[in-house]
């Protein structure tokens, strides 16, 4: 009588780790993707906006930035911040954003980190208008 081999083949030991690994990996980035609230957004393209921010007038766009400091305060306007961010090639650059009155509920502190839904003013100022903490 032969015996049947119980021996499980490397080559479906290896498949089957790739697809729990690809299954694991799309997962992951399904995950992520969907806690973005401002995916649909286009990202700020910083160097268009400190070249020439009379061009992006109007828009909305999606930034990510950490909080540097508070630069001025308006009980009309709102609350003028500094943040960090990085451009495209990795470099640390700072711009101001305004956080209005109808935002004034945000307990905004040095070095947090936040998404923010902006869009570009008449003035160019960057003018919030959702955040959430990232």
């Amino acid at each position: 009588m032969r015996r049947a081999n119980s021996k499980p083949k490397p080559l479906w030991l290896v498949l089957l780790t790739l697809l729990t690994l690809g299954v694991a990996g799309l997962g992951y980035w399904i995950f992520s993707n969907l806690q973005d609230p401002y995916r649909t957004l286009q990202p700020l393209d910083l160097g268009s906006y400190l070249e020439n921010s009379d061009n992006l007038r109007g828009n909305v766009y999606k930034l990510d930035g950490t909080i540097q400091s508070a630069l001025a305060w308006s009980a009309v306007e709102g609350r003028l911040f500094s943040i960090e961010i990085q451009n495209s090639k990795g470099n640390k650059e700072f711009v101001g954003v305004l956080i209005p009155v109808e935002l004034g509920e945000v307990n905004l502190q040095k070095g947090q980190r936040y998404a923010m839904k902006v869009e570009v003013r008449h003035d160019g100022i960057l003018k919030v208008l959702e955040l959430r903490k990232s």
